[in-house]
């Protein structure tokens, strides 16, 4: 775990007890982050983890289009849901936690994650729009992205989320729109430890270094993403926005470590929402 996540876990936390308090009519609203005590651990925190990180290894494209070519499952709708999910996390830049649920996740849970309806097909793009987030816990605002239609199909979300939504019509899932992008079939999913594994099993594990593991864990969609925004030339705001990052420590020093990327198509615009009184309101628009 990164020292950023720690602050920033410590940070919810917080906001959790002031509003506990808040509802509770308390005088004295408990702020944990400005306590000394807490200012202290925090400090060691960041002494024991210092700089040394073993950062996740980084996907490359060839590596997107192999899985996207290799993925086999005897359930149609599983392989395509798989494969819509790998292009979803590397263009999105996307937590893996925010698509896919874990083994065993509850109700609770499932509904924290991407659904399908949070995808709009538009003629030339796929807009993805996050609710939640590591950053964005008590869906305060709604976070729009755009992920720009191409020929080549292989790398193509809008042409396979079209794929996938036929499957499913066929399949005459029922309400799949609002389900879970990861819903296989009714109260079936694709999980978190099934993607990696898959995955894992189809692009080769290569030699660790000191500062990258040699296997694809949940964030090298992530960290490829960063590699390949940089190689584009995007800003490292334009890359926090787009990817919902904090801190720009942790682009840098977490997310950009390794070997750039081909260019291929990302976002056209990278922006975000609000809401107001109910009304989405476009606050940031970043034409690229």
């Amino acid at each position: 775990m990164k020292y950023e996540s720690i602050v920033d876990y410590v940070q919810l936390a917080a906001r959790t007890i002031d509003a506990q308090h808040q509802s509770t009519n308390a005088t004295n609203v408990i702020n944990a982050f400005k306590t000394k005590q807490t200012g202290f651990a925090l400090l060691a925190t960041k002494r024991i983890l210092g700089n040394t990180r073993t950062h996740a290894r980084a996907i490359t494209v060839e590596e997107i289009r192999l899985i996207n070519r290799l993925a086999r499952n005897v359930d149609p709708v599983a392989t395509q849901t798989l494969i819509v999910v790998n292009l979803v996390a590397f263009y999105g830049g996307k937590r893996m936690g925010s698509i896919l649920p874990h083994n065993g996740a509850n109700a609770s849970r499932l509904s924290r994650i991407l659904r399908d309806a949070d995808l709009t097909l538009l003629p030339d793009r796929v807009n993805v729009a996050s609710h939640l987030s590591k950053t964005n816990v008590f869906a305060e605002r709604i976070h729009t992205i755009s992920i720009a239609k191409c020929a080549d199909t292989d790398l193509c979300l809008h042409s396979q989320l079209s794929k996938l939504r036929t499957m499913r019509s066929t399949a005459a899932l029922p309400n799949y729109r609002n389900r879970p992008l990861a819903e296989i079939r009714r109260s079936e999913h694709l999980t978190f430890e099934r993607f990696v594994a898959v995955t894992q099993a189809i692009i080769r594990e290569r030699p660790a270094t000191p500062a990258e593991r040699g296997k694809l864990t949940g964030q090298s969609w992530r960290r490829g993403f960063v590699a390949c925004a940089l190689q584009q030339g995007f800003t490292i705001e334009q890359i926090m926005l787009h990817g919902e990052w904090r801190h720009p420590d942790s682009v840098l020093r977490h997310y950009a470590v390794g070997n750039p990327l081909p260019s291929i198509p990302l976002a056209r615009y990278i922006g975000t929402r609000t809401t107001i009184n109910g009304s989405a309101v476009f606050v940031r628009p970043s034409p690229l």
